[in-house]
Formats: structure tokens, C-alpha cells, sequence
């Protein structure tokens, strides 16, 4: 087994055989539904998706330190020496920083070997993360080579994606009523983008050509100053499906080495933000 054991909250999307093959521990967030509260893991994706037009609120919240405590358990449990937890941002969740306090639970000594990183990442772009560090996960690097690389590679990580309605944004407090009120009325598809860990809008468009535009510009951009480039899609609607098709093409007409797939499902977490239509672009590049 590899010395390194890792851990990720439940927001990650990661494919299943890494998840098996490198025994990654998933700590869930809850997700609370017209005042019922579930664990995020417990939750089947395509139910909460299917119904998600019919709640009246859905809000989210982080982990409990005791399920990051039992998760540290579990890694040295299966021998691991050291442990690399990556959960989401920190500064769109809470969750980072209770990956910390749960770690303080913990002896001294199994606190030196547990090390708590600060993503600038969510969702799919940790799905994209992990497609770029199958090499270095084959190569079973010391935890001080693994962070290194971590980091490095997480300079040139970049999240996008469309939003069809404004008003997940605005519930979720990452859009003011103002904004929210002119952008409906004009029917607007923002761009966002996660920049240095936080949202931002980056495309503020009727037209959907200028936002794939932008995408596209975004991920050559990347492509110029990097050997490698993995890209991770996904995509809610027909209409979404369209863009994206676009967007795939015009990449690989720029891009001859480019790696794409299609993200296996969307966590109730990061659908309760964006809500269930558009599409998402995340991109891991490395040299």
C-alpha cells in the first residue's frame, strides 16, 4: 500500500477506482432539506437532483470535528504514516478549518503526520486534481514530495462554469438581491470562476458565445504554459450539453494533447449553490 492515505469531504468529486485503489476517506457534509438534515453521503444524487426544483430551502453545512477525527482513525488504522486531507476551499466552507480543530484531537505525535491543505479547489476540480496525480500517486511519493506537487499543481487549477438561474446564488448568499434582480430580469448566464479559492464572476452575458469564449480562452491559456492539461466536464441540460459540445471541439482544435471526461455525477452540496442546470470546466495543468 502506498505510505500516504488521503482525505476529502464530500463535496469532491473523484473517480470511483482511485477512490478504491488509494483507499481515500470521504467526510461528508450535511445537506438540510426543507428542515430535514441528511448526511451528504447518504443522499442519492440523482433523486436530489430530480426533485431539486420542488424544495422550498436547501442549505449546507460542514462536518462535525468528530467526523474528521474518526476518518484521521481510520487512515492510521490502515497503516498509513502520513495523511494529506484536501477538502474544499477554505474560504467557501468551514470545512478546512474543521479539519484543523479535529486534528488538535488527536495525540501530538499522530498530529505531526497529518497534514491539512488549503485547496483553492471544489467538486469537480478536485476531480480533475486527482485525474492529474494518478502519476504521482503510482510513483508513491514521501508526503513531503506529495504536498509539493499538491501545491504546485494547484497554481494552475482552474474552475468554471454557467449558471442557468441566479437564484442559488442569491440564496446562498453569494449574490446580492440587486444583482440578482437585474440579472433575472435581463436574463443573464454569469460566468463564475474560482479564483485564489473564492467565487467570481468573470462573464456577465445574454449571449452564450462570449461565454464560450472566455472558457475556451481561459483553458488555451493554460495549455501554452503547460505539457499537460486534464479536463473534467459536466453539464445539466440539453441546452448546456450544447455549449459544452462546442467547447470540446474548439479545444481539441487547440489543444492536441488534451485529456477530457465527463464528471460521473454532481454532489447535492455544489448543486444546492449552482443549482441544477448549466455546465462546469475544470482543468488540472502541470508540466
Amino acid at each position: 500500500m502506498n505510505k500516504v492515505g488521503f482525505i476529502v469531504d464530500s463535496t469532491a468529486i473523484i473517480a470511483p477506482d482511485l477512490i478504491e485503489k488509494y483507499q481515500i476517506e470521504i467526510v461528508p457534509l450535511f445537506v438540510t432539506v426543507d428542515g430535514v438534515t441528511k448526511l451528504g453521503t447518504e443522499i442519492d444524487d440523482d433523486k436530489f437532483e430530480k426533485d431539486y426544483s420542488t424544495f422550498k430551502k436547501t442549505t449546507t453545512s460542514s462536518p462535525t470535528p468528530n467526523a474528521f477525527l474518526e476518518a484521521y482513525q481510520k487512515q492510521f488504522e490502515r497503516g498509513f504514516k502520513d495523511i494529506i486531507v484536501l477538502p474544499l476551499s477554505e474560504k467557501l466552507s468551514g470545512t478546512h478549518q474543521t479539519a484543523i480543530v479535529a486534528r488538535s484531537l488527536l495525540s501530538e505525535e499522530k498530529q505531526q503526520h497529518v497534514h491539512i491543505v488549503n485547496t483553492l479547489n471544489a467538486s469537480i476540480g478536485i476531480d480533475a486534481f486527482f485525474e492529474g496525480m494518478r502519476d504521482a500517486l503510482e510513483n508513491d511519493l514521501d508526503v513531503g514530495e506529495l504536498i509539493s506537487l499538491i501545491e504546485k499543481r494547484n497554481e494552475n487549477a482552474l474552475v468554471i462554469f454557467e449558471v442557468n438561474e441566479l437564484k442559488h446564488l442569491y440564496n446562498g448568499g453569494r449574490l446580492s438581491r440587486l444583482k440578482y434582480i437585474v440579472g433575472d430580469l435581463l436574463k443573464i448566464k454569469p460566468l463564475i470562476e474560482f479564483k485564489e479559492g473564492s467565487l467570481k464572476a468573470i462573464g456577465i452575458n445574454r449571449n452564450r458565445m462570449k461565454n464560450i469564449e472566455m472558457v475556451v480562452n481561459r483553458v488555451v491559456n493554460l495549455a501554452q504554459k503547460c505539457k499537460n492539461i486534464f479536463v473534467n466536464i459536466f453539464y445539466r441540460s440539453e441546452i448546456s450539453k450544447k455549449s459544452l459540445e462546442i467547447i470540446k471541439e474548439k479545444l481539441k482544435e487547440k489543444i492536441p494533447n488534451l485529456k477530457i471526461a465527463t464528471s460521473l455525477r454532481l454532489d447535492p452540496v455544489f448543486l444546492t449553490h449552482v443549482g441544477n442546470e448549466g455546465y462546469g470546466v475544470a482543468v488540472c495543468a502541470y508540466n
